[in-house]
């Protein structure tokens, strides 16, 4: 009985793709996208430090570079691209006043 329903959540979750969102409708360049591209992604990074900490595990502080690693080179790239598509001169702008990372 197990199998088929991993086989379904498997199935199911192959269908998910990263380009579910809708269209944005604007450059938004203010509060903290101001300092950092991307405040959301060093938020998540702090918060699985402190959650490392409250555990007190060092092992999740070891794969946190794989982590990062994998939203600095496929996520936040194809991010990047869709809003280049979208806002070609205004994210371009953005872009050479904001850095990608602290």
């Amino acid at each position: 009985m197990g199998l088929p329903v991993i086989r379904s959540l498997i199935v199911s979750f192959a269908k998910i793709t990263i380009y579910d969102s809708p269209r944005s409708a604007a450059v938004f360049d203010l509060g903290g996208v101001l300092i950092d591209w991307n405040p959301m992604y060093v938020g998540l990074v702090l918060a699985y430090l402190g959650e490392a900490g409250l555990m007190k595990q060092v092992w999740p502080v070891v794969f946190l570079p794989l982590m990062v690693a994998y939203l600095n080179w496929t996520v936040i790239p194809l991010e990047e691209a869709k809003l280049d598509d979208a806002f070609h001169y205004e994210f371009g702008q953005y872009r050479l006043r904001v850095r990608r990372w602290f």
